[in-house]
């Protein structure tokens, strides 16, 4: 790699925080309030300018009442909730500027919260930043809503199925280290079949999932049975220069962005995926390489996976599978697009559109049907139909190529 590897920091995406490098969690209560935990700054400013807690001081305290009543629901701004809401008593919640403005002149207002074990100077530090970026996610939201709705947003320029073998070795670690090159090289083949899928009559028994070292280990992200994907598709690429004939085209000079789904919709704003932790590194080749962890544990052996079980014909062989997918993703940022001479070489229908990141997205497959054709499994006790495609589903099928 040209470059070491620099984490990514998305606090400003995501509110949690955990043990693993994270800053800790802020832990706070409100004691006017009986409000036994506050899990962040920006909770404690969206607490403290709440109707419930002004009315609390106002309670408390009545010599602070006109102090709040003169800035409450005076003015609104893009950062409050409508005026009319909650009237009908006199207080209102604050906007931030009405909080920083009843905060920061106000002794006693600011002396009371310094009692609740508030730290004053450092939200009052805190927003500004956080009222600019309210303001810039306002606006993005209505920018969105203005790009013309493209059900071609994104274009396949190739497809690739590879087997991954997920037997345990003698090298277990956790995905934030390392694996060996040459280890992920001899998992990583082209060729192979996912599991067939069939269809059970119905009702049927659901599977005991058997408990398994491999698979516990791979909801814990530990490689092998984990892999990310961003280094499964480097491997891939690397095992494809070696030979070519394996699978055409997959070199690392021509992407933009090697990564997985959960990066694509961590930068949409999709809430679950901006709280992982996402570190990049760029790649000798040019492609920025992006190593996804995943915030939270995944349980293997629950009723989801064993409907796959079930209708995947039992135990499943060992390994898994992944669609490598090479994408390109338009972008407004047309004056930024990099034309060198290998990308150059290619077909004229394979180079990059103008304003568009090609990208090389490593997703996982569940199934194929009697004809080869890919499969998605998915289950529910209450979805039915369409119910199933929400929006994460929608990118999975469309980037991996499932067709039912």
């Amino acid at each position: 790699c040209a470059l070491p590897i620099s984490p990514v920091s998305c606090s400003c995406m995501s509110r949690t925080s955990d043990r693993h490098g994270r800053p800790p969690s802020y832990s706070l209560g409100c004691k006017i309030c009986d409000l036994p935990s506050i899990t962040s700054l920006v909770a404690a400013l969206d607490h403290l300018r709440g109707k419930k807690h002004l009315k609390k001081v106002a309670q408390h305290r009545p010599e602070l009442r006109e102090a709040v009543m003169r800035v409450a629901g005076s003015r609104p701004d893009d950062s409050a909730p409508p005026v009319s809401y909650g009237v009908r008593d006199g207080i209102a919640p604050l906007s931030l500027l009405e909080l920083d403005a009843l905060l920061a002149p106000h002794a006693g207002f600011r002396a009371l919260h310094e009692s609740l074990g508030f730290d004053v100077t450092q939200l009052l530090a805190l927003i500004a930043a956080e009222r600019a970026r309210r303001v810039g996610a306002a606006d993005l939201s209505r920018a969105t809503q203005l790009v013309p709705e493209d059900l071609q947003w994104i274009t396949v320029d190739a497809r690739h199925v590879v087997r991954w073998d997920d037997r345990l070795g003698s090298q277990t670690v956790p995905l934030r280290q390392a694996p060996d090159l040459g280890d992920m090289m001899r998992r990583c083949e082209f060729g192979g079949e996912p599991p067939a899928i069939r269809l059970p009559r119905l009702p049927a028994a659901l599977p005991v999932v058997p408990y398994c070292k491999a698979e516990a280990l791979k909801g814990r992200h530990v490689y092998p049975p984990a892999v990310a994907g961003a280094r499964l598709a480097v491997a891939a690429a690397i095992n494809a220069g070696q030979r070519p004939a394996a699978a055409p085209g997959l070199r690392l000079d021509i992407f933009d962005f090697v990564c997985g789904p959960s990066f694509i919709r961590a930068l949409s704003g999709d809430a679950a995926a901006a709280k992982d932790e996402f570190y990049l590194q760029r790649a000798k080749a040019g492609a920025l390489c992006v190593l996804h962890i995943p915030s939270r544990e995944h349980d293997q052996f629950d009723v989801g996976h064993a409907v796959e079980m079930l209708v995947c014909g039992g135990v499943a062989q060992a390994g898994c599978f992944f669609s490598l997918t090479a994408v390109q993703i338009p972008t407004r940022a047309a004056g930024e697009e990099r034309r060198g001479a290998a990308e150059d070489e290619q077909p004229a229908r394979k180079r990059r559109k103008p304003g568009a990141w090609r990208c090389l997205v490593c997703t996982e497959v569940d199934a194929v049907d009697a004809v080869g054709r890919l499969v998605e499994v998915k289950s529910s006790e209450k979805k039915r139909g369409m119910q199933f495609i929400c929006k994460k589903v929608a990118l999975q099928v469309a980037l991996n190529g499932s067709e039912f």
